[in-house]
């Protein structure tokens, strides 16, 4: 006769601090349920978390505008831009534009506006480790160092590698 197996059922509960980053995860055994999954909600992150393999922190929640300088562009043909998302694995991209590409845990909604076929700006909201972000910004904008990020709500200005270590360090 098989043995019964069972895990430990958790619940876990997520603090933000004021820049909306986890600051703190409290996970509490509660009992014993029948399910082998390590997938659990994690209250207040909007997304499942495989509470063994991610690490919490390194996920950060943003609602931004990654512009350029005033008067100049990002540095990428809006059609080059496409066909490169296009070829990203769980990235689902419309023709107006908008996109959205999910992973384990994350997950990035972003609206793309162009003018004269190149990139002028980008709304990005959702939550990613920084690898993610690094990825996606290295195909969204051609001289990192021209490129700024307006973060949403509020309007705070900063150039992107300011505004990287403040949201990932």
């Amino acid at each position: 006769m098989a043995a019964d197996h069972q895990d430990l059922c958790f619940n876990a509960v997520a603090t933000k601090d004021t820049r909306s980053r986890i600051s703190s995860l409290r996970i509490a055994a509660v009992g014993r349920c029948r399910s082998g999954s390590s997938q659990r909600w994690l209250s207040g992150l909007g997304s499942w978390l495989d509470i063994t393999r991610w690490d919490c922190r390194s996920l950060k929640a943003f609602h931004v505008h990654l512009v350029a300088a005033e008067g100049t562009d990002l540095g990428t043909q809006f059609v080059d831009v496409c066909q490169q998302l296009n070829r990203t694995p769980r990235l689902h991209l419309e023709l107006d534009g908008s996109f959205v590409w999910v992973g384990d845990g994350w997950q990035i909604d972003g609206m793309m506006y162009d003018r004269d076929e190149r990139l002028q700006y980008v709304d990005l909201k959702g939550n990613c480790p920084k690898n993610v972000w690094d990825a996606l910004t290295s195909v969204l904008v051609k001289d990192w160092a021209a490129a700024n990020v307006v973060q949403l709500p509020g309007g705070g200005l900063y150039d992107l590698q300011g505004f990287e270590k403040m949201t990932w360090s």
